[in-house]
C-alpha cells in the first residue's frame, strides 16, 4: 500500500495539486467484521473497512437502499454483495455494469473474492442470451443486454425474478447524458418487472463524488436511496484501493482525488423524461407487461398517441403491445430518434461497428475511407433506408471526410435578450456538399469533389451568442484583415471548443450522440457549433446534437459566467504564456500568433457584457 500511495500522490501532484493530505484509510480491525468479509479483505491485502464502508455493508445486509461515494476503484459494493449473499443464500442477485468490458472485469473480481469468502464462485456468471435454467445466483450484466435481452425475455427467467433480492448499480456516475437518460428508464422497467413477480430487491449503488448526487439518484433509480456522502476527514482523504492495483486504477483514483481536492465536482446531466427517450421505453414496457393506467413510467399524451396510431391496444383498461417483434431491439442506449448506421463487411456480411447518424454524415459515403481498429476500409455501398453500409478492407494511405454545411433557423418569435443572447428551440439543417480526401500522415488535401445527399434536420435546443462588430476593446484589438472589424472565425471556433471543455468539467456528460461542426478539425462531443452572420453580427451558435435537446445548452446558458471564469483560469494557467499553443487555443495558434490575445479579449468582453450589441425593442433574429 505504501508504494501505491506514493504513486498516487505523484499522479495528483502532476495534476497540479498538493497531495500530502492523501493518507491510508483508517480502518476497523478485521475481528469486528463478519467472517466472509475478513477472508475477502485478507485476499485484497486490506487491513479492514472504514466506518462508512462498514455502515454501507451493514445497511445492505439489512435491506436498506443506499449509495456510497467512493474515490478510486472501490470494493465496497463487492463486499456488500458478499455479505448479503452469505446471509441470504436462497436469494438471487443482479449486478448491472455500464458496459460489457466492465462486466467481464467485475465477474472476475467477484469470483476471486467469493472464492476467498468460501462462497460458490461458479454461481457468479455473465448474462448469456441462450442460457437456460438453472440460473446463477449472481448475474453480472451490462446495461445494453439488460435492456435488449433480460427484460423482454423475463418470462423464461420467472423463477429467478421471484427470488431477486439485490440489485447493484455499479459506477452510477457513468450514467449521464443520452445513455444515462436511457438507463434511467431501463432501471424503472426493471423495478416494474420485479414488482410483477412480487419481489422487493434492495438497491445498492456507488458513484464518484458529484456536486449533486441526490439529483442523480432521484432520476436514475426507481427507489429512494440513503446517500453515504464522501466527506473529507480532518487528517486527509482515505483510500479504498486494493493491493496490486493496476496503473489504470491508480490513474482513475488520481483523477477522482484531483476533482475532490480542487472542489470542482461535476454535476450529473440526466433527462429521463425526454419525450423521444420516454416514448421508446414506453413501447418496450408495454411489450414486457401490459401498461396500467397509473403506471409511473406512463405518459398520458404518449399513451394516447400510441393508442391512436395502433401501436398499443386498450383492453379492460390496460394497454397491450400489438406488434410481434420486441421494440427494445430497435432502441439504442447511445442514440435518440433516428438510429445510426450499421457497418458490415461486404464480403462476409458480418457486422463491423455501429456509427451514429451525425458521425455517418461526415464519414460514411460511397468511396470514403473509414478506419476501424487501425484497419482501413473502403465504403462500397450505403443504404440510407435500411441504415446500413457495406465496406471492404483496403490498404490506404489517405482518409476522407465530408465537412458539413450547417444552417440554423430560429422560431419567428425568437429574440435576442439585452446581452445579445438567445436560448431556446431551433431547427438545425446538416448538409454534406463536398468530399475531401487527405493524406493520412500529413493531412494534405489530395482530392476534393462535390458530393450531395439529403439534408438531415434536427429540432433541438441552442444557445446563440451575438458579438458586436464594434468592439469596445483597446485600439490594438487584433483581427485578421480579411474579416475587417468582425471577430475572426478562428477566434470563435477556439471559443466554442473551450466552452465545451469547460462545460464538461462542470457537468458530467458522456459524448454519446456525436457532434457536428462546420469545421472538419472540430473535436467530437455532444455539443455542436456553427458560426453565422445574422443581422450584420457575427453569432456563435452552440446546439445539442440530439432531438429535443439533451440539456447541455440549457446548463451552458445558466452557468455561462461560471464557464467563462473556468476558461479564463485555464488560459492564464497555460505554460505558453501570452504566445498561445495547441494545448490551450487549439491548432489555430500555428496560423494566427495573436489568437490567444484575441480570445482573451473576447472572453473578457463577454464576461463584462461590453461587446454585446444595443438592440431595438422587439428586434428579431433574422436568418440568411
Amino acid at each position: 500500500m505504501t508504494s501505491q500511495l506514493t504513486q498516487l500522490r505523484n499522479l495528483v501532484e502532476h495534476l497540479g495539486l498538493h497531495a500530502q493530505s492523501i493518507q491510508p484509510g483508517a480502518t476497523r480491525p478485521l475481528t469486528e467484521l463478519p467472517l466472509p468479509l475478513q477472508r475477502a479483505l485478507a485476499v485484497c491485502g486490506l487491513p479492514g473497512l472504514e466506518r462508512q464502508q462498514l455502515e454501507f455493508c451493514q445497511l445492505a445486509a439489512e435491506g436498506t437502499h443506499c449509495a456510497l461515494a467512493r474515490v478510486g476503484p472501490g470494493l465496497s459494493l463487492q463486499l456488500a454483495l458478499l455479505q448479503a449473499w452469505s446471509e441470504r443464500r436462497p436469494g438471487r442477485f443482479l449486478w448491472v455494469c455500464p458496459d460489457l468490458a466492465s462486466a467481464h472485469r467485475r465477474r472476475l473480481s467477484l469470483r476471486r473474492l467469493a472464492r476467498a469468502a468460501g462462497l460458490p464462485a461458479q454461481q457468479i456468471e455473465l448474462f448469456q442470451r441462450e442460457a437456460g435454467p438453472p440460473h446463477p445466483h449472481v448475474l453480472v450484466i451490462d446495461a445494453a443486454s439488460l435492456h435488449r435481452s433480460l427484460l423482454p425475455k423475463h418470462l423464461s427467467w420467472s423463477s429467478w425474478w421471484e427470488a431477486l433480492a439485490l440489485v447493484v448499480v455499479d459506477e452510477a456516475s457513468a450514467y449521464s447524458g443520452v445513455r444515462g437518460s436511457h438507463v434511467c428508464n431501463v432501471l424503472h422497467r426493471l423495478e416494474r418487472i420485479a414488482r410483477h413477480y412480487e419481489s422487493s430487491p434492495t438497491w445498492l449503488a456507488d458513484y464518484e463524488p458529484l456536486a449533486d448526487p441526490r439529483t442523480l439518484f432521484q432520476g436514475l433509480l426507481p427507489v429512494a436511496v440513503r446517500l453515504l456522502l464522501a466527506e473529507r476527514p480532518r487528517d486527509g482523504w482515505r483510500l479504498d484501493l486494493p493491493a496490486g492495483a493496476t496503473p489504470r486504477q491508480l490513474e482513475q483514483a488520481a483523477q477522482g482525488l484531483f476533482r475532490s481536492l480542487d472542489g470542482a465536482l461535476p454535476e450529473a446531466c440526466l433527462n429521463p423524461g425526454h419525450l423521444v427517450i420516454r416514448a421508446s421505453h414506453l413501447k418496450c414496457a408495454a411489450y414486457e407487461l401490459p401498461l396500467d393506467p397509473d403506471e409511473p413510467l406512463g405518459h398520458d399524451g404518449l399513451s394516447a398517441y400510441f393508442e391512436a396510431s395502433r401501436t398499443l391496444k386498450r383492453e379492460t383498461g390496460r394497454l397491450y403491445w400489438i406488434g410481434v417483434e420486441a421494440p427494445a431491439s430497435a432502441v439504442r442506449l447511445r442514440e435518440v430518434g433516428v438510429s445510426g448506421i450499421q457497418l458490415f463487411d461486404a464480403q462476409s456480411r458480418k457486422p463491423l461497428a455501429r456509427i451514429d447518424r451525425l458521425h455517418a454524415l461526415e464519414q460514411i459515403f460511397p468511396g470514403a475511407v473509414y478506419f476501424h481498429n487501425g484497419q482501413g476500409w473502403l465504403v462500397e455501398e450505403v443504404d440510407t433506408e435500411q441504415r446500413r453500409a457495406f465496406l471492404r478492407p483496403a490498404v490506404v494511405s489517405s482518409r476522407s471526410e465530408c465537412p458539413l454545411a450547417i444552417d440554423v433557423r430560429f422560431p419567428p418569435a425568437a429574440t435576442l435578450d439585452e446581452q445579445g443572447r438567445y436560448t431556446g428551440e431551433a431547427e438545425v439543417s446538416l448538409r454534406a456538399e463536398r468530399a475531401v480526401t487527405r493524406c493520412h500522415q500529413t493531412g494534405r488535401v489530395l482530392d476534393s469533389r462535390e458530393f450531395h445527399r439529403p439534408a438531415e434536420l434536427l429540432i433541438t435546443r441552442c444557445l446563440a451568442l451575438a458579438v458586436s462588430p464594434e468592439l469596445d476593446g483597446p485600439p490594438e484589438h487584433d483581427v485578421l484583415p480579411e474579416h475587417g472589424d468582425l471577430p475572426t472565425e478562428g477566434v470563435l471556433d477556439a471559443l466554442a471548443e473551450l466552452l465545451r471543455l469547460a462545460l464538461f468539467s462542470l457537468v458530467r456528460c458522456e459524448p454519446a450522440s456525436g457532434s457536428v461542426s462546420n469545421r472538419p478539425a472540430s473535436s467530437l462531443s455532444s455539443l455542436g457549433h456553427t458560426i453565422q452572420t445574422l443581422s450584420g453580427r457575427r453569432v456563435l451558435i452552440l446546439f445539442d446534437c440530439v432531438p429535443d435537446g439533451s440539456g447541455l445548452c440549457g446548463r451552458l446558458a445558466t452557468r455561462l459566467a461560471e464557464v467563462l471564469e473556468v476558461v479564463t483560469r485555464y488560459l492564464a494557467g497555460c505554460a505558453c504564456g501570452a504566445r498561445g499553443c495547441s494545448a490551450c487555443v487549439g491548432s489555430g495558434a500555428s496560423h494566427n500568433p495573436k489568437l490567444k490575445k484575441q480570445l482573451r479579449q473576447l472572453i473578457e468582453e463577454l464576461r463584462l457584457g461590453k461587446s454585446q450589441p444595443q438592440l431595438t425593442e422587439g428586434e428579431h433574429i433574422r436568418c440568411l
